[in-house]
């Protein structure tokens, strides 16, 4: 193994600030990306359930 021990692993030889601040950062926009993307896509489902069951209920004008 490259490093001796955990404390090691987690300072990186001095660099582990950035490089775990990097993976945080990263891991935050993919996560942040992923829910919001989540969120819109339920949201426009949402909207076509309701533009589909307003049709359904509106009564047809027979002339």
């Amino acid at each position: 193994m490259y490093f001796d021990s955990f404390a090691e692993f987690l300072q990186m030889g001095n660099h582990g600030l950035y490089v775990w601040v990097a993976y945080g950062s990263t891991l935050l926009v993919l996560l942040s990306a992923f829910f919001i993307t989540r969120s819109m896509a339920r949201s426009g489902e949402e909207s076509i359930r309701w533009a589909i069951l307003s049709r359904q209920v509106e009564p047809k004008n027979e002339s």
